[in-house]
């Protein structure tokens, strides 16, 4: 009983954590518009759209890597790649020359 509430309290301070701002999508158009990064680069790749799930992002995501309408996600959950198989392409991390640090294929 006191593990299941443990656990419910922890989900909950997590939800909490990880809340973003209400503008972060048009912050992040606009910033993906200042580095040229929804134009094509010399490799063909950019930034289509910015989307916003409602809830969790995975589904979507992983959604979206099936359909391959996506090339690559930006994510550091593991599931992803494993239910969207071998042609999700992920990236976990990027530094300073915005390029991945650890792909995963």
């Amino acid at each position: 009983e006191i593990s299941k509430k443990e656990k419910a309290c922890k989900t909950a301070e997590t939800a909490a954590a990880n809340s973003i701002q209400s503008n972060m999508k048009d912050k992040l158009v606009v910033e993906l518009e200042r580095s040229s990064a929804n134009k094509k680069n010399n490799a063909g790749g950019f930034v289509a759209e910015v989307l916003v799930a409602e809830f969790q992002a995975d589904a979507l995501m992983m959604g979206r890597s099936i359909s391959q309408s996506t090339l690559m996600v930006m994510s550091s959950d593991a599931d992803i790649p494993i239910v969207a198989g071998d042609q999700c392409l992920q990236c976990q991390r990027t530094h300073h020359s915005r390029r991945c640090k650890t792909p995963h294929f």
